[in-house]
């Protein structure tokens, strides 16, 4: 199989973050051929940490956040030469444990679907997260992947991408017939504390809530949000225990304040 890896990348301080080399690595490991594109002014020596693992460092102008490096990569590779697409980005620590990545490949691997990510969210509404999506052959085939991306638009603020694009990413996929699947469902996670569901947040992100349960259940990532700012206000103590306990080198843990 064939397998192309499209990884955006965003850095305040302009760098290639060692736990972005970290999931480069892992990544090209699968193995996959690893196309980095970053919003961020990247000196040479920071290109060339990427290039360790990447077959193409692509630098473009930081509007339209993941989903607009990811248009620009696409517009430079040839589909038809690859089996499968992988979109990823660095919004997140990963993957935890050495065996973390490929045991959700294989466990996938027996799951009809035509695309598939790590976790599901059931804000705005059903939607795989796209900080790690695979698509298979048949989007590739059926051109829904390129299509898709043909009418991706410069967007520059977070919530209006996630709803048009994050969001309308698995819509697109399931209106043209494409099931998918994820590694770690929200059905399998247990509700939030009742404190926040009075206040209304009975469906929410669950990477920033369930990281420990996530993890169980096979997602092998945490997101840097969760630990630099933790919005839903969990014990990031025995998260970091949890990821050092599966083999997570706790020093790779360094925030973009802007990320």
């Amino acid at each position: 199989m064939r397998r192309l890896v499209l990884y955006a990348h965003f850095d305040a301080q302009h760098e290639v973050k060692p736990y972005v080399s970290h999931s480069l690595s892992r990544l090209a490991a699968l193995p996959a051929e690893v196309v980095f594109v970053s919003t961020s002014r990247l000196p040479e020596r920071e290109q060339e940490r990427a290039r360790t693992h990447a077959s193409q460092v692509l630098l473009r102008e930081n509007i339209g956040l993941d989903f607009g490096m990811w248009k620009h990569a696409l517009e430079r590779v040839e589909l038809a030469s690859f089996d499968e697409v992988v979109l990823a980005n660095s919004s997140v620590f990963g993957p935890v444990g050495d065996d973390g990545l490929a045991r959700a490949f294989a466990a996938m691997e027996r799951v009809s679907c035509d695309f598939w990510g790590m976790t599901d969210n059931s804000e705005i509404a059903w939607h795989v997260m796209s900080y790690f999506v695979v698509l298979r052959r048949p989007v590739l085939e059926q051109g829904s992947l390129t299509e898709f991306f043909r009418h991706v638009l410069p967007l520059r603020t977070k919530r209006q991408v996630i709803r048009s694009y994050e969001v309308g990413l698995t819509s697109w996929l399931l209106e043209r017939g494409h099931p998918g699947a994820v590694v770690a469902p929200i059905a399998c996670l247990p509700p939030l504390p009742l404190s926040w569901r009075l206040r209304g947040r009975a469906r929410a992100n669950p990477t920033v809530f369930h990281a420990i349960e996530l993890l169980d259940l096979g997602c092998p990532f945490v997101k840097v949000e969760l630990l630099r700012d933790n919005p839903g206000r969990v014990d990031v103590g025995q998260v970091r225990r949890e990821m050092a306990r599966r083999g997570y080198d706790l020093s790779l843990v360094e925030f973009d304040r802007r990320s």
